[in-house]
């Protein structure tokens, strides 16, 4: 049963920033009805173009479905080396997008891995030697 409720954290919450997309497309689409309702088109435009953004964003993160998928993989790694090892992050860096806005669902994955293993020290190390991407990892 904990792996199902780890597993649907790590689906749901574990990527902050298609969290936060998802919550101001709901929000904005909320407001929209709400500035309607009052008559007030100026800033249903507004929220309209808000929750459209949002959605956008959610979309090109995928919706961050890579993140359960590499916190899989690094658990996995973990489990069955005792450790994260380096190499292994480096590889999963190199191989997906390492850019300063993309590749982040991915290190995201492995961060919320090594954070339940106690393993931050060696991700940090490694993203500060071979990450482009600039989002923080929280």
């Amino acid at each position: 049963m904990p792996d199902k409720v780890d597993n649907v954290y790590v689906s749901i919450l574990g990527n902050r920033f298609n969290v936060m997309f998802q919550y101001l497309s709901l929000s904005s689409a909320v407001l929209f009805y709400t500035f309607a309702e009052l008559n007030s088109p100026v800033l249903a435009t507004f929220s309209a173009y808000g929750s459209f953004l949002s959605a956008i964003c959610s979309a090109w993160t995928c919706c961050g479905r890579s993140t359960p998928k590499y916190y899989k993989r690094t658990e996995e790694h973990i489990k069955k080396f005792g450790e994260l090892r380096p190499r292994f992050l480096e590889k999963l860096i190199s191989k997906t997008e390492n850019k300063e806005f993309t590749g982040y669902c991915q290190l995201q994955g492995a961060y919320l891995a090594a954070r339940k293993h106690g393993q931050l020290g060696v991700f940090y190390d490694v993203k500060r030697r071979c990450s482009n991407n600039v989002l923080p990892n929280f």
